[in-house]
């Protein structure tokens, strides 16, 4: 039988001390920067941006930031532009991407492991003595992800005290050396 939701949330008080502690488990690492990056590109849905601006306005590292883009990209959830003006965007409005896509997307929806207390043989056949507990919390947490949408985070993000809008307009990029030496010169004045 499953475990009714007063159960969860009584039980949730008993391992967690309340339910304003902090939880006992977030989501990965690489989740929480895919979200970061995303609400930056939910500021400007239409426009490409740069891995290594969006790395900068994050503080994320850009090359672990070019392998999440590139998960994000082949799960559907970003377009990429490679060249000129290129970069990557979002592929759907942000009131359309939710948090458990992004999630699934760049961990395979296992940011949450099977056992809370890292039992191999966990399961309903053989079940820890948190079992139950962790099924259930595990059911509430993914479906309040696939109700929190990418637009939601954004604005939230937004609401920091050191929160600065991203800057949409594309930096100059610098002409390569190589280029320099085909564009004459003008003489040198005498």
């Amino acid at each position: 039988p499953k475990p009714s939701r007063a159960w969860c949330l009584e039980s949730a008080h008993i391992f967690t001390g309340s339910p304003s502690h902090r939880p006992m488990h977030t989501l990965s690492m690489t989740t929480g920067y895919a979200v970061q990056a995303l609400a930056i590109l939910a500021q400007s849905p239409e426009r490409f941006f740069l891995i290594r601006d969006i790395a900068e306005a994050t503080g994320i590292p850009a090359p672990y930031l070019s392998k999440i883009a590139q998960r994000l990209v082949d799960v559907g959830l970003l377009d990429s532009k490679r060249g000129y003006r290129g970069g990557v965007r979002l592929k759907s409005s942000p009131d359309q991407i939710t948090v458990q896509q992004i999630d699934e997307g760049v961990d395979m929806g296992d940011s949450r492991p099977g056992c809370l207390l890292g039992g191999v043989e966990c399961g309903d056949h053989r079940a820890c003595p948190v079992h139950e507990f962790w099924k259930c919390t595990r059911e509430q947490i993914k479906e309040q992800l696939s109700k929190t949408t990418l637009a939601e985070v954004a604005r939230f993000e937004a609401t920091r005290p050191d929160f600065k809008p991203f800057n949409p307009e594309r930096r100059e990029r610098r002409m390569p050396k190589s280029y320099k030496k085909r564009v004459p010169q003008d003489p040198p004045v005498a």
